[in-house]
């Protein structure tokens, strides 16, 4: 079993002691979401509704008595009370009809509210992670674990409004008035109550114990499930539908199985419940009955003792059955809140500097080094040392797995290097506002992300609310017919045409040519271009490249990615990487830096020889 699987499950064996930690740990979660993520606004509601509740099942619990005021008054023939019970009840009847609607209304004010943070907040602690931490803790940082908690938190919601605290109520409520009315009864019932803990504190153990490691199966199989309909081309033209359709089968299966019989386990062992329950309501009734063969209990005081009994004993039963909801609903929301409270790995200065945007930028990278993991985890980069100049372009050129894209992630602050500095207009990056910064940039990535939309709404995405109206159509149009980029056809509504789910209805072409579009509308002071051409084919490349060439001949500060040479051959500086693995003890991984292609083609054997795999004459090119 996977650490992840095993992350919140108990042995069989678990002590009395850490089936009672856990039970403060659900508590704890119920504490963070009231915390977390019910509003001032929807509390008050909440307390209300709770008040209203009360008094409700006060009146509703009333009802017994008068109904053996109304038998009492009508064996002994008497009308006068006989009708003050009548009237009693109506008024009672009346009274509760307008407290559950105001009960109503209380509920839905607070459940709308409560839905409404817990949108926004989510989305808050979601968005507040910075992207290294995302790509580390992918496991649990996924749409599937947000969206699989949100629903149990909807459920859990829904359990506590219109169940257990109503059951809470009638319970307390009925007891108290039982126990008034016959102590007796009463000591009986409580009797009934310790029994049922006591079977619940069973029952939750093995609850707690189990359903931990199902629910982390579950997990498991619906990122498979998602990764495999993400990647449904592939499945497809690989041939392996119904294998992969059985696969999942099996896995789903497995965990099903062990799912089921946890809680045909649960229901078995709950017979226990309802046998204390049963007999504990036979046993008030023969007291009864005999206390009123004697002369000692009236009618008028049997009939309410008989029926809140029942209604405790009732009460009993059914919050357990909202106990189990809870307790099944509490692995998903852990998991929920230990992805949202996972601390971001970097942190913005509390005085940080924000980036001009109405000046170049100059980058430096000083003795840069990195790691994924821990400090024993291998180095992708050690000892990297260069300079973007304000205005120029500089090429990263290596073998795959050099550290080219990790250099372009830091330069982002996806995290902060594990040693060195990278500066910005020589700042230190972990001292420049990164909501400045992250705007003054423009990335083209290998892979474009293409959101559900317009055209134009992925155009200008990037830009803030109050500048995008002022990229009007023609505005827009120019901007693509400079970057050699038309989407012909496709524009069936023109801009406003949908591009559907991350952009299906384009080809791969057209949804780079969208993204470099993007980028460029954003005029950043730096570009970050991870091979932008390379879903391209030869005539939209040269097309595509001679309009970001135009884009970076301003003043904006470029990096650029190189997977295809002929690509880079126009930029102002090139560094060449070698790979960790490549270097002995304390060796810098760059090998060459160069500032012309005639330079680097003479300086670095690295160069050379991706030029030669390439077919890239180099030297009549320079």
């Amino acid at each position: 079993m996977s650490q992840e699987e095993d992350e919140y499950r108990l042995s069989d064996s678990a002590t009395l002691s850490e089936y009672i930690q856990n039970m403060k740990e659900t508590l704890g979660l119920l504490t963070w979401i009231w915390r977390e993520f019910v509003s001032e606004s929807a509390r008050k509601h909440m307390k209300r509704f709770y008040a209203m509740n009360f008094l409700s099942r006060v009146i509703s619990l009333v009802y017994p008595y008068l109904m053996g005021v109304f038998i009492d008054a009508m064996m002994r023939q008497d009308t006068q009370l006989m009708m003050v019970s009548v009237a009693g009840t109506f008024l009672a009847h009346t009274v509760t009809m307008f407290i559950e609607w105001s009960m109503g209304n209380h509920i839905e004010m607070s459940l709308g509210k409560n839905l409404v943070s817990l949108e926004k907040r989510l989305n808050e602690l979601f968005f507040s992670k910075n992207l290294g931490l995302h790509v580390q803790e992918s496991s649990k940082l996924t749409a599937s674990n947000m969206e699989k908690g949100l629903g149990r938190f909807h459920m859990l919601q829904e359990v506590i409004f219109f169940g257990a605290m109503d059951q809470c109520n009638t319970l307390i409520i009925g007891f108290v008035l039982l126990t008034l009315l016959s102590p007796i009864s009463g000591a009986i019932v409580f009797t009934c109550l310790l029994f049922n803990m006591a079977i619940s504190l069973f029952l939750n153990r093995m609850i707690v114990t189990k359903t931990g490691a199902v629910d982390a199966g579950f997990r498991k199989y619906n990122r498979m499930r998602n990764e495999h309909w993400d990647h449904v081309e592939r499945v497809i033209t690989s041939g392996n539908g119904k294998r992969d359709t059985d696969k999942m089968d099996k896995e789903y299966r497995k965990v099903w199985a062990s799912d089921r019989n946890i809680w045909l386990r649960y229901i078995a062992y709950s017979q226990s419940r309802n046998t204390v329950n049963i007999e504990t309501i036979s046993l008030v009734m023969y007291y009864v009955g005999m206390q009123g063969l004697q002369g000692i209990i009236t009618v008028e005081a049997a009939i309410p003792i008989l029926t809140w009994t029942g209604m405790v004993t009732a009460q009993i039963r059914m919050l357990a059955r909202s106990e189990r909801m809870i307790n099944w609903a509490a692995p998903s929301i852990r998991s929920l809140r230990d992805a949202l409270l996972t601390p971001p790995t970097i942190t913005e200065a509390p005085d940080a500097i924000s980036v001009p945007i109405d000046k170049p930028v100059s980058i430096s990278f000083e003795n840069v080094g990195h790691s994924y993991g821990d400090e024993k985890s291998p180095a992708v980069l050690r000892d990297v040392s260069f300079e973007v100049p304000a205005g120029k372009t500089v090429a990263l050129i290596g073998a795959t797995g050099c550290g080219k894209s990790t250099l372009t992630k830091l330069l982002q602050r996806y995290d902060d290097p594990t040693t060195g500095v990278i500066r910005i207009n020589g700042t230190d990056l972990r001292e420049t506002e990164l909501s400045s910064w992250r705007h003054a940039i423009g990335y083209i990535a290998q892979r474009p992300q293409v959101f559900t939309g317009t055209i134009r709404e992925n155009l200008v995405y990037g830009l803030p609310e109050e500048q995008q109206q002022h990229w009007t159509d023609e505005r827009i149009m120019k901007m693509l017919q400079t970057l050699g980029i038309d989407f012909g056809d496709r524009l069936v509504n023109g801009l406003d045409t949908k591009v559907g789910k991350n952009g299906i209805k384009l080809s791969g072409g057209e949804k780079q040519r969208l993204m470099i579009a993007a980028a460029a509308i954003k005029k950043p002071r730096c570009m970050i271009i991870d091979e932008a051409t390379s879903s391209l084919d030869a005539g939209a490349q040269a097309s595509v490249q001679a309009g970001i060439s135009k884009i970076l001949a301003g003043d904006a500060s470029a990096i650029v990615i190189a997977h295809r040479l002929s690509t880079i051959l126009d930029c102002d500086r090139f560094v060449v990487l070698r790979s960790t693995d490549e270097l002995n003890a304390h060796e810098s991984q760059i090998e060459t830096i160069a500032d012309s292609v005639q330079e680097l083609w003479e300086q670095s054997p690295i160069f050379r020889k991706l030029a030669q795999l390439e077919g890239v004459n180099i030297v009549q090119t320079a």
